[in-house]
């Protein structure tokens, strides 16, 4: 597979949305366009509350692997295990 972003670290920012091309080598009716929307841990954690709900642990991913603790800097995904208080 061919992976084109569309920002660059500089770019990237918590409300952004970014956007990213896959295809298949050489195959250009292959292209899939992929978005996504970074939110931060506040907005997270605030819409949790909003939806009536208590969060237990927040997890930072990282090549499958999770840890208790989210570093933006290291970690690729946040988890977030919540519950209904």
């Amino acid at each position: 597979l061919v992976w084109k972003g569309n920002l660059t670290p500089e770019e990237v920012a918590p409300g952004v949305i970014a956007e990213a091309k896959f295809e298949e080598a050489g195959k250009a009716d292959s292209t899939h366009i992929h978005r996504q929307r970074h939110f931060s841990e506040a907005e997270i954690l605030g819409a949790v509350e909003k939806a009536g709900l208590e969060c237990i642990v927040v997890y930072g991913e990282l090549d499958g692997d999770l840890q208790i603790g989210l570093d933006e800097e290291t970690h690729t995904k946040g988890v977030y295990l919540c519950r209904l208080p």
